[in-house]
């Protein structure tokens, strides 16, 4: 969770009003925004505000270098909270000490990069263990330094940051920490939306509360949206505009979050729903990775970086997420499994969650002749099972993201099921075979077999009359 300043609008009688929200780092909502009465309070309401919000623990709390104040560390681990606060030179102590630690003889922990507006970054991060930090609550200090390239102008600017996290080391891997303080920005990237987007800089409504309604009516505009799935909002208002009856939908959906739960909502209701798959989780190994990390995020296979491909799934399919998700939750991130620590599942997680399905699923003949030996194999079940269906085999190609060719040559196996059917299909034309017994044959004078007659084939023994 972000908390920060959002807007200053004009009010009655020349004030201006100036609201302080609380935006949430996973779906981008405002979970409060009361009226900070102007500039010089706003750091007195930083616990009111926090104040509105039941339920906070376990949470992160993120703010910018004008609450990374020593009142504010104190009142978080009362609510259950742990806090990332930015240090700049308003701290001059603790600002101080922090650029004193040995950063030189630390190694670098975290290394992600990214483009996008225009330019390309890196971002390099390192994590130092504190205990006698000049800050109440300080476990780690956090050196973030952020290079960026603009494209246009080739000029290269580099900053360094440097922040304090209540958090330990056990609680928050360097990666998690980095993914933290950039999503601090969101609140920024609300505002952004809310002054580009829907022109709240250029409003002139000043009379009572006007102000401050309209500000929470663009906030349930921007979060329908985006509950919706919606990564573009300027597009979905567009898109809204033409065809109001339509619900708001995203035309990308990046993965089954929290953010998805309306699509899950909608699809119950009318039956089969869509994935839009991006990418995937890797296990890749810390040597395989640029930031020491065991799992690595992936695009799909031989495609562009930003490619998707949508896979409808049938009614059962849509139930089952949407229940586990109704149960369990997601993780921050969005996935839908990770282990007791909120992590990535080990390989062996899944293998051993495997076999007992299997044993809990099949019969002993069945266990013992090992269909569906590896979790991967109920991709070629699934795959081989749509041809089976008699489903066109372009589709089948497209939905499996592969040539036709490929469809039949590596995913067309076969199906124990499609054993008792061609069984079957041949026990049919058996006894359809002895109903229609073959008429006696004639020899011709002196020579070895039986002439057919009557219309009878000997190639085949096939009726042809």
């Amino acid at each position: 969770m972000t908390a920060g300043a959002c807007a200053e609008r004009p009010g009655t009688e020349g004030r201006k009003i100036h609201l302080l929200a609380a935006c949430d780092h996973v779906r981008g909502l405002v979970t409060a925004q009361p009226d900070a009465g102007g500039k010089t309070n706003e750091i007195t309401c930083f616990q009111p505000l926090l104040d509105t919000v039941a339920d906070l623990a376990g949470v992160v709390v993120t703010s910018d270098a004008m609450h990374t104040r020593r009142e504010h560390a104190g009142y978080l681990p009362g609510r259950g909270t742990h806090y990332i606060v930015i240090v700049k030179g308003s701290q001059k102590k603790l600002s101080k000490q922090l650029k004193s630690l040995p950063w030189k003889q630390i190694p670098l922990q975290s290394r992600t990069r990214d483009a996008g507006h225009g330019r390309g970054g890196i971002r390099r991060i390192k994590v130092c263990t504190v205990n006698n930090l000049l800050f109440p609550g300080a476990r780690q200090t956090v050196q973030l330094k952020r290079r960026r390239v603009d494209r246009k102008t080739g000029r290269i600017s580099t900053t360094t940051v440097y922040a304090v996290a209540g958090l330990t080391a056990e609680h928050a891997t360097p990666a998690e920490l980095a993914s933290l303080i950039r999503d601090h920005w969101k609140i920024e990237a609300l505002h952004h939306v809310r002054d580009v987007t829907f022109a709240e800089d250029a409003s002139q409504l000043q009379t009572g509360a006007a102000p401050r309604a309209m500000a929470t009516w663009r906030n349930l505009a921007i979060g329908a949206l985006r509950l919706a799935g919606s990564t573009n909002i300027a597009a979905s208002l567009r898109r809204n505009a033409r065809d109001a009856s339509k619900a708001a939908r995203s035309p990308r959906t990046h993965m089954i979050t929290k953010r998805t739960a309306h699509h899950f909502a909608e699809a119950l209701a009318t039956g089969w729903g869509l994935l839009n798959l991006k990418g995937g989780v890797v296990t890749a190994g810390k040597e395989g990775t640029d930031d020491g990390a065991v799992h690595e995020i992936h695009s799909l296979k031989r495609r562009a970086a930003k490619a998707t491909r949508p896979v409808p799934i049938p009614p059962v399919l849509v139930r089952m997420p949407r229940e586990h998700m109704e149960r369990f939750g997601v993780a921050p991130d969005g996935r839908l499994f990770r282990n007791a620590a909120g992590n990535c599942s080990d390989t062996s997680a899944y293998g051993i969650t495997w076999r007992r399905a299997r044993e809990a699923a099949l019969t002993v003949d069945e266990h013992a002749l090992e269909p569906a030996r590896r979790p991967y194999d109920l991709r070629h079940a699934g795959i081989s099972f749509w041809p089976a269906s008699r489903v066109d085999p372009a589709e089948c190609a497209r939905r499996a993201g592969r040539s036709i060719e490929v469809l039949f040559r590596c995913y067309a196996k076969f199906l124990a099921e499609t054993r008792h059917h061609a069984n079957r299909l041949i026990e049919d034309s058996m006894r359809r075979w002895d109903e229609h017994e073959a008429p006696p044959r004639a020899r011709w004078p002196g020579l070895g077999p039986e002439m057919p007659r009557n219309g009878w084939s000997e190639v085949g023994y096939r009726w042809n009359g």
